[in-house]
């Protein structure tokens, strides 16, 4: 922890390392802590803080930087969002690499083609750059044939993609199709792309049969935890997905997406 965590918890009332917290501190304050502080000794580590000197305690406290580079002085670049993100999109199945789209923070694009009505989101790189396999995969899946010819088809990169400086090209489609790890971690980004104010013009679609039970046999991937997978039931249920929810309930492992690679 750093020093404005520990003046946090110090706030907070809850006890934390003193002996960590003083070398933390400068030299001539952590000499002469007694003038600021009072701690009493409650386990090996653990000691309950007063602060006397508030003046000082409140000094503590940096403030937040405005960017990076404010944040990189203070110590820490990663204390600040980057002002720049970029997102990778096949616009045909001919290219021989993707077009890089570049978002800086005030909304402004690098954006060479034109969008289509329609986006295609890929979590993962190697399907995103087995893009023929992937699709054929997908069509094997789904009800409803997807034409690439009316797709965009963009790297989700995990959830990268639902960093808030992407948001002015995502907006820009009538429709994302998200084709997602069935897991916690890919419901929690369709989730967050589908409640997202600036996307409210824009249908945000999981794709999914509507049955899933032929695939059980490729929920292959154990859930990190118990309360992983009862997370993923419940959030499921919530975004009104209850295929995907029995899917976890019945087989009570995951699905990567990267299945759908595999000939069928």
């Amino acid at each position: 922890m750093d020093i404005t965590q520990y003046k946090q918890k110090i706030d907070a009332g809850k006890p934390i390392n003193f002996q960590r917290f003083l070398e933390l501190l400068a030299p001539s304050p952590a000499n002469d802590w007694h003038r600021y502080y009072t701690a009493k000794k409650i386990s090996a580590n653990q000691y309950q803080v007063t602060v006397l000197d508030h003046s000082f305690h409140q000094a503590l406290e940096k403030p937040k930087p405005k960017d990076r580079i404010e944040a990189t002085k203070q110590g820490d670049s990663h204390a600040s969002n980057l002002s720049v993100a970029h997102i990778l999109v096949w616009t045909n199945t001919k290219q021989s690499t993707p077009e890089v789209v570049v978002v800086f923070e005030k909304g402004a694009q690098h954006l060479s083609f034109r969008v289509k009505k329609k986006l295609l989101l890929i979590e993962n790189q190697e399907c995103f750059f087995r893009l023929e396999e992937m699709l054929n995969g997908l069509n094997h899946f789904v009800e409803n044939q997807i034409n690439i010819g009316d797709y965009d088809v963009a790297l989700g990169n995990g959830d990268a993609v639902t960093n808030q400086l992407l948001q002015p090209y995502l907006k820009q489609y009538k429709t994302i199709d998200c084709a997602f790890d069935f897991d916690l971690a890919g419901l929690q980004m369709y989730r967050s792309l589908k409640r997202s104010e600036n996307l409210n013009s824009t249908t945000v679609n999981w794709l999914a049969p509507s049955e899933l039970a032929p695939y059980y046999k490729d929920f292959l991937l154990k859930a990190k935890t118990s309360k992983r997978l009862l997370s993923a039931i419940e959030l499921a249920y919530e975004l009104n997905l209850p295929h995907v929810a029995e899917a976890f309930r019945t087989t009570q492992q995951f699905m990567e997406q990267e299945m759908l690679l595999i000939q069928r």
